[in-house]
């Protein structure tokens, strides 16, 4: 049911994905330049949760030659990923990251970026991730870590008597390195980034991030209403961390680049 609503977040959101994932669009092109800067030469890549596809395309043109696999969970995004790319050495398949059909030593590279905070057992996920991948593999691989959005967390905790299930769980920095090497990876870079993105009031704050789909499907989050006052206090709580820019959401994010070494 989790992964159900996941995915109907996300295929509700396709049409306007890219006109409103400034941020996971930066996060991706970030990314992209590590990659370029690695000097790889992979003949088999995975995009892992690719959306609509920028970032298989930006593959395309770093690794003319390597076959490009872009996995999704939502259906709707793997279709603007096939006009996003169109490339004969591309191939799309509909996947929950966390069951993929994959044999393992298939991969030399796993690009994926702000996807796997929506799973529910990153450690798990990381050690399949790893079986993919042959030796001296490559993971890029982008999280939103402790913070994200740490104002609507505060709002929430204090409109709703301190309660904390409004919002995703974020792990923190050392949390997914323990994770990467739990799961076999050497970590060659990796690098903790602060986003802010600022907004006209509180409730344009919250629309952004239902526009990309990125609401909280976390089975463990509050099981009752919310109630019309509620929601309300949680919005004027957030107005008033407004400063001159606007009303402010930070994104804290874990970029790595790990190594399967044998």
């Amino acid at each position: 049911m989790y992964k159900k609503q996941v995915q109907k977040s996300f295929e509700g959101a396709v049409s306007v994905y890219d006109q409103n994932a400034v941020l996971q669009r930066e996060m991706g092109e970030l990314l992209l330049n590590w990659i370029e800067q690695s000097g790889t030469s992979p003949e088999m890549v995975l995009d892992l949760g690719c959306g609509t596809g920028l970032a298989s395309k930006g593959m395309m043109e770093i690794y003319p030659q390597a076959r490009i696999l872009s996995v999704d969970l939502a259906f709707e995004m793997l279709k603007k990923t096939r006009q996003t790319g169109a490339s004969s050495l591309q191939q799309c398949l509909q996947a929950d990251a966390e069951y993929l059909p994959l044999k393992p030593r298939t991969l030399d590279l796993i690009f994926t970026s702000a996807t796997l905070n929506w799973c529910e057992d990153l450690g798990s996920l990381l050690k399949n991730l790893f079986q993919l991948l042959r030796p001296q593999g490559r993971l890029f691989i982008t999280l939103f870590a402790k913070t994200t959005l740490k104002e609507i967390r505060s709002a929430w905790q204090y409109a709703d008597s301190g309660s904390d299930h409004h919002l995703l769980v974020f792990p923190d920095e050392l949390i997914i390195a323990n994770f990467l090497h739990e799961a076999g990876f050497t970590i060659l870079r990796s690098e903790l980034k602060t986003f802010q993105q600022n907004y006209v009031n509180s409730k344009e704050a919250v629309r952004s991030i239902r526009r990309i789909g990125a609401k909280n499907m976390d089975p463990k989050r509050a099981k009752h209403l919310t109630g019309k006052q509620r929601f309300q206090n949680f919005l004027d709580r957030l107005q008033e961390q407004e400063t001159d820019q606007g009303v402010p959401l930070s994104y804290q994010v874990f970029f790595g680049d790990c190594l399967r070494n044998f």
